[in-house]
C-alpha cells in the first residue's frame, strides 16, 4: 500500500511540474527581445512628440507598431499572446526585460559618446576658424 501511494504521488508531482517548453505560437526570448526593443523605441519617440494630444499619440504609435509587425512579418495577435505567455512566467519575463534594459542603456550610451564626440569635433572646428 505505501509503495503504490508512494508512487502515485511520485506521478501526480511529475504530472504537475511545470514544463520549459514554449507553446509553439509564443516567440522565443530572443525573439521577444527583438520586438520588445522596437516597441519601446516606438513607444519613446512618441512620447517625446510636444504638442500631440492623447489621441494623436495613439494614432502615431498605432503606426509604428504596425510598421513593427509588418516589418518583421509577425501578426499582432501572436504578439499579444506571447507578451501574455510571459506575463503568467514572470521568470522568464524578468529575464527579457533586464535584456531589453540593458540593450537600451547600452544604445543610450552609444548616442551620448556619438553627441560627446560631435560637440568635441563642433567646438574644436570653431576653435581653428579665424576669427
Amino acid at each position: 500500500m505505501r509503495t503504490k501511494f508512494l508512487l502515485l504521488s511520485c506521478v501526480l508531482l511529475w504530472s504537475c511540474a511545470e514544463k520549459n517548453e514554449i507553446p509553439n505560437n509564443i516567440f522565443n526570448q530572443e525573439e521577444m527581445v527583438d520586438i520588445l526593443l522596437e516597441v519601446y523605441v516606438a513607444q519613446a519617440k512618441v512620447s517625446v512628440e510636444r504638442g500631440l494630444k492623447r489621441d494623436s499619440s495613439e494614432i502615431l504609435y498605432e503606426y509604428y507598431q504596425n510598421y513593427i509587425f509588418q516589418k518583421r512579418e509577425i501578426d499582432s495577435t501572436d504578439f499579444y499572446n506571447s507578451l501574455t505567455y510571459y506575463f503568467e512566467h514572470p521568470v522568464e519575463f524578468e529575464k527579457i526585460n533586464e535584456i531589453v534594459l540593458d540593450s537600451l542603456n547600452l544604445r543610450l550610451e552609444k548616442m551620448e559618446a556619438q553627441e560627446e564626440k560631435d560637440n568635441k569635433g563642433k567646438k574644436e572646428l570653431s576653435n581653428s576658424i579665424p576669427k
